[in-house]
């Protein structure tokens, strides 16, 4: 089933989207990919009879944690998926292929220098770049900071392509070098991920966002909770790459504030079935100065990890209890122990096109 021929479910807060994919990964180890026992293969059963009130089957789709490791060889009797309470049948299981429309969004702000400047990203995404022209992606890339959120020209595909859009949104325009906060400038990050999931709405294929931040957002036109739906909306996953460190920030002698920027960024990933890594707690990145050359390793590397994952996993599909456009509750779970998967977390069925 692609997009194309039905577009019947959308995720609320969460990537449910017509072309559906489920890393199932085993939970021994998580860090350690030697580590990893691959499941047995088992014979999958009949898909399901559709049912007799004419309702359509659907798709879910999710990214998978970078260090958690793709599982071959699963069939549809190794999930079971609850849909607003209601075990539904799964009605498919193929793995998915085929390219991404895919938009990066790289943070350029000024908090940004104190672990990865801008001038390092051109650099840090080569392994990305990459990855995509392996795969044949369509890929928009996007900025935050300076004057004004920025986006390439349009989507582009194979590396020189991809290496040119990458340094010219990186690029300091005159308007930025001639802004008097030049290094002050808001971070609206969350119109960010806005604006890409708008470019992305019409785009063929799985359709994904990549955002790399630090989470430190601020003069938003729009909340967190709106930029979630808008992705449901969309079928648009986002997966999330952070530099966020805790902070703890003095109030008075007694007192002190916790700040903590990742959560915000972990629970949009989530929510949208996409993964989210921590960079600097999962590479031990303490430095300060930060190490360019480590950086450049450590976050390329788990940046071109998260795009090869988003080309595996499983693409299901199952018929909803009920067909109201209302959103509903979505659980996808293993039916095996020592396997856990990645899924968005609710669902909206939308009415069928009119015919004209």
């Amino acid at each position: 089933m692609t997009r194309a021929r039905s577009a019947s479910v959308v995720a609320c807060c969460g990537a449910l989207v017509a072309g559906t994919v489920l890393h199932a990964l085993s939970t021994q180890r998580l860090l350690s990919a030697a580590a990893i026992v691959h499941v047995a293969v088992e014979h999958p059963r009949a898909a399901p009879a559709a049912p007799a009130d004419g309702r359509r089957p659907m798709e879910i789709s999710t990214l998978t944690f970078a260090p958690w490791v793709l599982e071959p060889g699963l069939s549809s009797e190794d999930f079971e998926i609850v849909a607003n309470g209601v075990v539904a049948p799964v009605a498919s299981c193929e793995p998915a292929s085929g390219p991404i429309s895919l938009a990066i969004v790289l943070d350029a702000s000024a908090s940004m220098d104190q672990t990865v400047p801008a001038a390092w990203l051109p650099d840090t995404l080569k392994g990305l770049v990459g990855k995509a022209a392996q795969f044949g992606d369509r890929v928009v890339i996007g900025r935050v900071g300076g004057s004004a959120i920025r986006f390439s020209a349009g989507f582009v595909s194979g590396g020189p392509a991809l290496t040119t859009a990458v340094r010219d949104i990186l690029r300091p325009t005159d308007k930025d070098k001639a802004s008097p906060l030049a290094g002050y400038e808001a971070s609206p990050i969350w119109d960010a991920v806005d604006q890409a999931v708008g470019l992305l709405e019409v785009a063929p294929g799985r359709r994904e966002v990549v955002l790399f931040t630090d989470g430190r957002s601020s003069a938003n036109a729009h909340s967190l909770a709106e930029v979630a739906a808008h992705a449901a909306a969309s079928s648009v996953g986002i997966s999330v790459v952070s530099t966020a460190r805790e902070e703890v920030i003095l109030q008075s002698g007694a007192t002190a504030a916790r700040v903590r920027p990742g959560l915000l960024l972990e629970g949009l990933a989530s929510s949208t079935g996409g993964a989210f890594i921590q960079v600097w707690q999962a590479a031990l990145v303490t430095r300060f100065p930060p190490d360019e050359d480590l950086v450049k390793e450590v976050v390329g590397s788990v940046l071109a990890r998260v795009l090869e994952e988003a080309h595996g996993g499983y693409q299901l599909s199952f018929f909803p209890p009920t067909t109201d456009v209302a959103a509903h509750s979505l659980r996808v779970r293993m039916t095996k122990p020592g396997l856990r998967v990645r899924a968005p977390s609710s669902y909206r069925v939308q009415p069928p096109a009119r015919q004209p």
